[in-house]
């Protein structure tokens, strides 16, 4: 069985056009012409794939910057995708969509986005290896969020075990460090997540951390958020909201966008 993914070039209700472009350059760094070349006209074949659920993916990625995108099954027996069947699942995600603060990274293996709450913003200067960095800075609460290929590992480690392993990687750093809640997975979190909690003392203050991992197949991504001790009780709502926001970019997802074959429908 195989797919195609047809670009039709239109926009949905609502979406500017040049928006819609400047969707296209970020989302999938996709230069000049190749843009040029997905709306020259046409309905343009932009990937043909063995699995629905790389093409629903990529379907998906192309609507929330509001393009009208379809899946198509060379299967006559099978209905195609189209955008009464992905209408309320992308309206309900748009707004939040729009929100998303992404890490700058082309790598497919590390690309990942999340939702901040009013008041928080892009941070600098918080850890120089990680690839987001956000923070209220009224309310001194921050996350940065870092990741570790799998493949540098040198030995196969499930997801708890590496939370563990972060947390206490964590508590050597810092002073007067003392476990809170040792790791354990979250339910209904998706992608799988694992966190747990630890204080410390900087300069004398009394400081609460967050630690949680998520994974794909080919990385790790370890979240950090902190803040006054006397504060965490009311973070840590804001701080799960974040964490359940996380995103890891499909792979396949991405890797299709950046082979596009372009062939008229």
């Amino acid at each position: 069985m195989t797919y195609q993914v047809v670009f039709t070039g239109d926009l949905r209700s609502g979406y500017d056009r040049r928006q819609g472009i400047e969707y296209l350059s970020r989302k999938f760094q996709l230069d000049f012409d190749r843009i040029r070349s997905l709306l020259s006209g046409g309905r343009t074949v932009v990937k043909k794939l063995d699995r629905r659920q790389e093409g629903e993916a990529l379907v998906s990625l192309f609507w929330q910057g509001g393009w009208i995108v379809e899946l198509e099954p060379q299967n006559a027996d099978e209905r195609p995708l189209r955008e009464t069947s992905l209408e309320a699942s992308v309206d309900d995600t748009s707004s939040d969509d729009k929100s998303r603060i992404y890490s700058n990274q082309k790598s497919s293996s590390t690309r990942c986005s999340l939702v901040t709450p009013t008041g928080w913003q892009t941070c600098a200067g918080l850890n120089p290896n990680a690839l987001l960095q956000v923070g209220n800075l009224e309310s001194n609460q921050f996350l940065v969020v870092l990741c570790q290929k799998k493949s540098e590992l040198t030995s196969d480690i499930g997801l708890q075990d590496y939370c563990t392993a972060q947390i206490h990687q964590c508590m050597t750093k810092v002073s007067q460090a003392k476990m809170i809640c040792a790791s354990s997975l979250l339910p209904d979190s998706v992608p799988q997540q694992c966190s747990g909690e630890f204080s410390a003392e900087v300069s004398g203050t009394p400081i609460q951390y967050l630690v949680a991992v998520s994974e794909n197949g080919v990385a790790f991504y370890t979240h950090i958020f902190w803040c006054e001790q006397r504060q965490f009780d009311v973070a840590r709502d804001d701080f799960y909201s974040i964490l359940k926001s996380f995103r890891i970019e499909s792979e396949a997802s991405l890797s299709s966008v950046d082979m596009l074959d372009c062939q008229p429908a």
